[in-house]
């Protein structure tokens, strides 16, 4: 669920064959990068590429030698699914000088810019059931830093999990059947990464194995069944852990940045936030 950052060197001495050979391309089959294109034999222009439908958010630096980018580095911005665009442009100062230049950047779907809103999100399990709620924002078990705004409801292994908001699946995983108590086991939870209309999206996490009944790049409408409840990753219990969040770069990656959000029910149409405790109907 998170990119790391990519490097990228580039003498101008020796050109790396993969962008020579490249003008608007990723190299190796990758969807989502920055390239650079050669402008002219003291200018290389620095492409981003988003060959998917969905939008992504990218963090870029540059190291460079005997150049000058002509936009303030380090710079975030956002790109359209099947979209390219020059970020900026590096121009050599001496040319009778070697010059060279390493490319840094990291990038996730989804909108960075993104703010909290007033959306209604739906209870994620079946109507006309409840759920107890076993650990809710900002709390001093695992629900801090980063991943202050989750919650997760107590729910057996099997229990049907429903689409909290409309939106498109870009990730899933769910071949896992290992949980453990300790951190070793964070990426071990199968999980479902629903992109939402304003770019932020959502975790549904914890997943049984096999137990996702959505394909990569459906569309799901709110209400959706998307999967079963489950144990797996770093875990106590049986329980769907759920967050929304945005990009976010920290410490040379991009990771979750999760982000306040609220629910609907039965008994509320008022918005409110499930507390640790309290059992909530679905309906």
């Amino acid at each position: 669920m998170k990119n790391l950052l990519y490097i990228i060197s580039l003498s101008i001495i020796l050109l790396h064959p993969a962008y020579a050979k490249s003008k608007h391309s990723c190299p190796d089959k990758k969807q989502v990068c920055i390239i650079s294109h050669k402008k002219s034999s003291q200018k290389y222009n620095l492409i981003a590429v988003n060959n998917t439908p969905y939008i992504a958010s990218f963090h870029l630096d540059i190291e460079v030698d005997n150049m000058r980018s002509t936009k303030t580095l380090p710079m975030e911005f956002k790109l359209k699914g099947h979209t390219k665009y020059t970020v900026t442009q590096l121009k050599i100062k001496n040319h009778r000088k070697k010059s060279s230049f390493n490319i840094l950047y990291g990038w996730m779907h989804g909108d960075m810019k993104t703010k909290k809103n007033n959306f209604a999100y739906r209870l994620p399990y079946k109507h006309k059931t409840s759920h107890h709620v076993g650990q809710g924002f900002n709390t001093e078990d695992t629900h801090s830093g980063f991943n202050k705004y989750a919650i997760d409801w107590n729910m057996p292994i099997g229990t049907p999990i429903y689409a909290a908001r409309s939106g498109y699946v870009i990730e899933l995983k769910e071949d896992s059947n290992s949980t453990g108590k300790t951190k070793e086991f964070l990426n071990m939870a199968n999980y479902i990464k629903i992109l939402h209309k304003d770019g932020s999206f959502a975790i549904y996490a914890h997943l049984k194995q096999n137990g996702v009944v959505v394909t990569k790049n459906q569309h799901v409408s709110k209400g959706t069944l998307i999967g079963y409840s489950g144990n797996t990753g770093y875990s106590t219990g049986p329980h769907l852990h759920f967050h929304v969040a945005k990009p976010y770069f920290d410490k040379n990656k991009m990771t979750e940045l999760t982000i306040p959000f609220q629910f609907t029910n039965c008994k509320s149409q008022t918005p409110f936030i499930p507390k640790k405790g309290k059992k909530y109907q679905s309906c």
